[in-house]
């Protein structure tokens, strides 16, 4: 019995791992668990547990130090709340450890509660060994796991129950069937899990935030917390750049994701130089091309090391840490308050026209940036059979059939663009501008297509995951060599310190292509999220319309493009058109003149609001007096009194008896308001048998004293206490 629920809690801590761990390893874990629950006696089988677990943390962390041992734990611990899932155990070898570790513990547990006959303790440490590592990961399978863990703790309840009083293994079963239901569902319907797990870390303060979830590319909706954090600033540059902390080079299984290869970084001096990526173009070699940033850390709860462009070289300060291609940099157990370090960054602003010059010469070992579906890959741009394969691709895997619009699209968009570049500012200014493309952290689900498909051919609301994941997999389609990046924008520059700070609000995802000469270059097809200073980017506040327009005259004009051409006229840049071009077709209307169109929908909207202003109040009014009794008529009729008299700039305390709010009323607007106060107290605080008629006295004199309010106030104070919110 103990053997198969030991296996399952392993299988779904493995899960956190890509690649999983060697089976040898697990099945020595396994059996260490095991052994304790062999003698009969407790304190025998106390010693052997601490024995076991002694040998269990020397096996996960491959040493028998016990100063090794601790140092593992605690690294792995720290970086636990700071960790993508699922991550590559040789670039973590502490998370390894600790997920190694938990698979012992657990099994620990069920093993010495089955030996102490005790199920409702066996069932605990089951759920809490499974549904732990499940609620991390999330994705498919979730419902499986909660039916096998439904079952492991009934065949838990009913071996080790008393045969005598089912009815408690029962009751405790169905609470166990609804708690598994409630789990499974929650966890199949909530990105990243089903709680916040990452905010559970004993080792920051409360302000620690992670914001791991803009790259757990799950397309189900995002919330950024309602007041913001400042996780690190920046002492650099003011020109505007995102700060990349990762890159997500693999598209499989619907979603993008991190496939990270270890680089080995050369010391130069006080520098670790990434001299091995094979993406680095010539000049980044260079390092009067770099710009250099300094990071100080405030509450970023993350192992990622965030930086401008492409990072070229570090400066830890001593800290241990570990490269990927790319410039991806990590710290095993990850950042924390006060940390700092130096990042050199190659980061070219190329124009226009330097772009648009540059083919499609990309080097052989560049199969992993051009792969559509897990390592499914096309031929570049511009090379013959592309097509050809595309078709095969789609006709031969249902999977990545279902992509094919996303192609079609792309096409139709980038028209017959002559170089790689035009197609790249084509999607770009397509999705910011002219596609019809709506910013929203909450956009409609997809209905029996994949997210990124139904988000570009019938919602066209999405956040940033949804616009860089459909860009970079549309460029990867016409063979031009993409892929998304997170981590954050710029932030707010701060000029008395001459830092930029960062907060949560500003993570985001982006895209990076590639260019010969040039490397990895971002842009932006994310509306009104943040802006690049580069002039070959629609995202920039520098774009230069016009030159990139010129670069794609005698091409042929696709959707992006037009929208491109329409920009650079309507700043009078217009393109630069060989004398047998006829000017593209672009859609009418819009121009340049006068926005009445906006100013009339400005109007609306205001008067709308005003308006709903006034209903509201009218209507709060009408419902205090849909009451038979007089007393709370009475009520209505003083807080009534007490409204009007607020909307002109009069607060009346509560405290003030009806005789004093008419006196205030009288001294401050000059209006009469006692035969009010008068039958309000008869209402209130008169005889029963009088207080009927008293009710309706005072909604009389009530009317009479809001007549009178009316004929001596302006049309102007009238207006302006109709729509005053202090009576709201």
């Amino acid at each position: 019995m103990w053997a198969p629920l030991a296996a399952f809690v392993a299988a779904c801590w493995l899960r956190l791992e890509q690649p999983a761990s060697g089976a040898p390893r697990v099945v020595v874990l396994l059996v260490l668990a095991l052994v304790p629950a062999v003698a009969s006696r407790p304190l025998a089988r106390g010693m052997l547990a601490v024995a076991a677990a002694l040998a269990a943390a020397a096996v996960s962390a491959d040493t028998v130090a016990a100063s090794g041992l601790w140092a593992r734990a605690d690294d792995g611990l720290r970086g636990f709340y700071a960790l993508t899932v699922p991550f590559d155990p040789h670039l973590h070898p502490e998370m390894q450890a600790l997920v190694l570790f938990a698979i012992f513990a657990f099994a620990l547990g069920i093993a010495l509660a089955v030996a102490a006959r005790r199920p409702v303790a066996a069932c605990v440490v089951l759920v809490a060994g499974t549904a732990w590592p499940t609620t991390l990961i999330g994705g498919s399978g979730v419902l499986a796991r909660g039916v096998v863990l439904l079952a492991g703790c009934l065949l838990l309840l009913g071996a080790l129950g008393p045969r005598t009083a089912p009815r408690p293994a029962l009751a405790a079963g169905a609470l166990l069937l609804l708690a598994t239901a409630a789990a499974s569902a929650a966890a199949a319907v909530t990105p990243g899990g089903v709680v916040d797990w990452q905010r559970w870390n004993p080792y920051s303060s409360a302000d620690q935030v992670s914001v791991a979830y803009i790259w757990r590319s799950q397309y189900r909706g995002i919330h950024f917390p309602s007041r913001p954090t400042t996780v690190f600033e920046v002492q650099a540059l003011p020109e505007a750049r995102y700060w990349r902390a990762t890159t997500l080079d693999r598209f499989e299984n619907g979603v993008w994701d991190e496939a990270l290869t270890v680089n080995i970084a050369h010391p130069v001096g006080d520098r670790s130089v990434l001299a091995n990526d094979a993406t680095l173009p010539r000049r980044a070699h260079d390092p009067a091309r770099w710009v250099r940033q300094r990071f100080f850390v405030r509450a970023l709860a993350d192992d990622h090391l965030p930086a401008a462009a492409t990072p070229v070289a570090y400066a830890s300060g001593g800290a241990s840490q570990l490269y990927a291609d790319g410039g991806v940099a990590l710290r095993p157990g990850g950042l924390h308050a006060e940390d700092a370090y130096t990042v050199w960054s190659y980061a070219p602003r190329p124009k226009p026209a330097a772009l648009a010059g540059l083919g499609a010469g990309y080097p052989s070992t560049f199969g992993r940036y051009l792969a559509v579906w897990g390592d499914e890959t096309v031929p570049a741009f511009g090379a013959p059979g592309r097509a050809a394969a595309l078709a095969q691709l789609f006709g031969s895997d249902p999977s990545a059939r279902a992509y094919r619009p996303l192609y079609r699209t792309a096409l139709r968009v980038v028209g017959n663009a002559r170089t790689p570049y035009a197609a790249a500012v084509a999607l770009e200014t397509w999705f910011r501008s002219s596609g019809g493309f709506t910013y929203d952290e909450q956009p409609p689900q997809a209905q029996g297509v994949p997210p990124l498909v139904d988000f570009v051919t019938r919602t066209h609301d999405g956040y940033c995951q949804h616009f860089a994941g459909a860009m970079a997999l549309m460029l990867r389609y016409l063979g031009i060599p993409a892929r998304v990046a997170a981590g954050f924008t710029s932030g707010r520059w701060d000029s008395s310190t001459k830092r930029w700070v960062v907060s949560d609000r500003d993570a985001h995802a982006w895209v990076e292509v590639w260019f010969p000469r040039y490397g990895w270059l971002p842009f932006d097809p994310t509306p009104s999220r943040g802006t690049i200073d580069a002039p070959y980017s629609d995202a920039s506040a520098s774009f230069d319309a016009g030159a990139a327009a010129t670069a794609f005259a005698g091409g042929g004009f696709g959707l992006g493009l037009q929208a491109i051409l329409k920009l650079a006229r309507e700043h009078g840049r217009g393109p630069v058109l060989p004398p047998d071009s006829a000017p593209p077709a672009v859609s009418r209307g819009g121009g340049s003149g006068f926005p009445w169109a906006a100013v009339a929908a400005a109007v609306v909207a205001v008067t709308a609001a005003l308006a709903l202003v006034a209903l509201a109040k009218g209507l709060r009014r009408r419902l205090r007096y849909a009451t038979s009794d007089p007393r709370r008529v009475a009520a209505a009729c003083r807080r009534e009194l007490e409204e009007l008299a607020a909307d002109q700039g009069l607060v009346i305390p509560r405290s003030a008896g009806p005789t004093e709010a008419a006196a205030l009323v009288e001294a401050r607007l000059g209006i009469d308001a006692r035969p009010v106060a008068r039958a309000v107290a008869e209402a209130r605080f008169g005889p029963p048998s009088r207080a009927g008629a008293a009710a309706v006295q005072a909604r009389r004199e009530l009317d009479a004293f809001r007549r009178s309010l009316r004929a001596h106030l302006t049309l102007g104070r009238r207006l302006r206490g109709a729509l005053s919110l202090r009576s709201l």
